[in-house]
This record gives C-alpha cells, structure tokens and sequence, in this order.
C-alpha cells in the first residue's frame, strides 16, 4: 500500500527544501528559504533539513529548525498559546533569522 497523498507531498516538499538550503549561495538565501517552510514540513522533515543546515554549516537555521519543532510539542496554556518562556524563544529565534534574510517582521 503506498503512502497518503499527504504524506508523500510532505517528504517531497521536505527533500526539495532540504536541497535548496544545501544550494543556496547566501546565509541570507538559506534564511529565506527556512522562512517560508510549513510547519507541517518542518516539524516532518526536522532531521533532513538539520542536516542539509549542519552541512553547509548555517548554524542559526539549525537552531530555529529545533526551537520550531520543541515549541510544537510544548504543553499549551489554557487559550492554546505557548508559554511566555517557550513563545520568547521562539521569536528570538525567528527575528534573528528575519534579520539574516534581510525582511522585516
């Protein structure tokens, strides 16, 4: 029985994002790139594009990759928000990135 279709669009999705940060001449490029993946994507395809980050060594976007994926498992307060600690990190993370890629929050 093959995948489901949903599946199969993720980790393809995932694999061609993962090989656009491995290509990408800039860290700015690379930021750009992880700013526009899904979360679906991200929080699936976490350990490829870790690595396609480790291997051309763009540090920051290996962070916001696991600050994304914790924040999706943190336990939510009674609205469905993050913690203030859990949200902060998050946003810290985020901006930073924002930065490198050269757009605004």
């Amino acid at each position: 029985m093959s995948p489901p279709l949903i599946e199969t669009m993720v980790l393809g999705q995932g694999f061609h994002v993962a090989n656009e940060i491995r290509h990408a001449p800039t860290a700015e490029a690379r930021a750009r790139i992880l700013l526009r993946v899904p979360d679906l994507v991200l929080m699936q395809m976490a350990p490829a594009l870790e690595s396609a980050c480790a291997e051309v060594m763009f540090e920051l976007g290996t962070r916001f990759i696991q600050v994304k994926v914790a924040s999706f498992s943190a336990v939510k307060d009674e609205l469905g928000d993050l913690p203030d600690a859990e949200w902060a990190r998050v946003e810290i993370v985020a901006h930073t990135l924002r930065a490198v890629a050269g757009v605004r929050p």
